[in-house]
């Protein structure tokens, strides 16, 4: 019985560890550096928020944000990102003007 405790503790330890390095690798997962007039489709991911708290740092050089409208089949534009909210779980297309690091959002 003295031997299982050490062989629990340790299998716990090991679980801890994946369950952290996991996690810590999910975050890191949801930033991606963009790079100038390429189109990126996300996944929104992150909390419900303005489009502008959102896009954080990259709002400046956004050329566009576009969310997924299923109605029409096709990709719009927020009418007010500075007050219009983006809810998690929104598909996006985002085309920015200079290099900019975005997180909240993962790849489609």
């Amino acid at each position: 019985m003295n031997k299982t405790v050490p062989v629990i503790l340790g299998v716990a330890a090991v679980g801890g560890l994946i369950f952290a390095l996991t996690r810590k690798a999910g975050a890191a997962d949801s930033c991606r550096n963009l790079q100038a007039n390429t189109e990126y489709f996300f996944i929104y991911t992150g909390p419900a928020q303005t489009f502008q708290r959102a896009l954080g740092a990259c709002y400046d050089v956004v050329y566009t944000i576009d969310v997924w409208d299923s109605e029409t089949g096709e990709y719009w534009p927020p009418v007010d990102p500075m007050n219009d909210i983006i809810l998690p779980g929104y598909l996006c297309r985002v085309i920015v003007q200079a290099p900019c690091r975005l997180c909240g959002f993962i790849l489609q």
